[in-house]
């Protein structure tokens, strides 16, 4: 199997004369909006410093930071970690141009970590369903994924969750969750709440705002359960991971973040 690896965009170089320190490129727009475009580039052009190829260097700084040197730490230019540029190029949508008939993803094991709902009003086989690994939905409102998405400045975060870390309340540190089994993710739907239905979360609401309705499949058991996830505040035991990271800690704290450097 060929492996895909994440493409920012296709350009094209040719020679144009342009006074590039005072001209805007006119390819900027469509580079842009779709990540294709193109740059003059005249290196011999010397004249008001590096205006010859002032687009292009703009455009690769911007993109991936400057070379660290001694000279550099005077400046205000931005170096990024290889790590942290991997990230920042995919979450462009520009970024996700995959080999054809091939999916563009860039964790295989991207986790979201979240905990399950409050219990009250809620049918009781709803949460012993998960207690005993059979649950096969979960739901989350739109707009709390969408809060990660918008620190992380891309909106298909969401279609690229393969696994849902749920925490429940903890047997052992009261006051806090725990999580104990990761579900794989078969596929993702979005719905008005209305939709939903008591089986699929517990009860029925006749509600139109948006969630996310998780179809899952039979849950992995992790070794050692990653505890003291926060009982109250939702938005706190949310966390994208991956699976890799989540299986090397024991406290939610630990957990460490995906698009945690692009979350600028």
């Amino acid at each position: 199997m060929v492996k895909s690896r994440p493409v920012f965009g296709a350009f094209a170089l040719y020679p144009g004369f342009f006074d590039q320190a005072t001209t805007a490129n006119p390819y900027a727009a469509a580079i842009e909006e779709v990540g294709i475009g193109a740059f003059a580039l005249l290196p011999s052009q010397t004249e008001s410093n590096y205006c010859g190829h002032q687009w292009l260097l703009e455009f690769l700084q911007a993109q991936i930071g400057i070379v660290p040197s001694a000279q550099a730490e005077q400046t205000d230019d931005v170096m990024y970690a290889v790590a942290g540029m991997a990230e920042r190029l995919y979450v462009q949508e520009a970024a996700r141009i995959p080999y054809y008939g091939m999916r563009q993803v860039l964790y295989p094991d991207l986790t979201l970590t979240a905990a399950l709902g409050p219990q009250k009003g809620r049918d009781k086989s709803y949460l012993q369903n998960f207690e005993n690994g059979v649950a096969q939905w979960y739901h989350i409102k739109v707009t709390a994924i969408q809060q990660l998405e918008d620190k992380v400045g891309s909106y298909h975060i969401a279609d690229e969750i393969r696994y849902l870390a749920l925490a429940m309340p903890s047997n052992h540190y009261a006051g806090t969750k725990a999580i104990e089994r990761i579900w794989p993710v078969k596929q993702v739907l979005i719905l008005p709440r209305s939709s939903i239905t008591a089986e699929q979360a517990g009860k029925a609401i006749d509600s139109p705002e948006l969630y996310y309705l998780f179809q899952l499949g039979r849950p992995l058991i992790l070794q050692t359960a990653v505890t003291h996830v926060p009982l109250r505040n939702f938005s706190h035991s949310m966390k994208l991971t991956t699976l890799t990271r989540l299986e090397s800690v024991t406290k939610f704290a630990e957990v460490e973040k995906v698009y945690e450097e692009a979350m600028v």
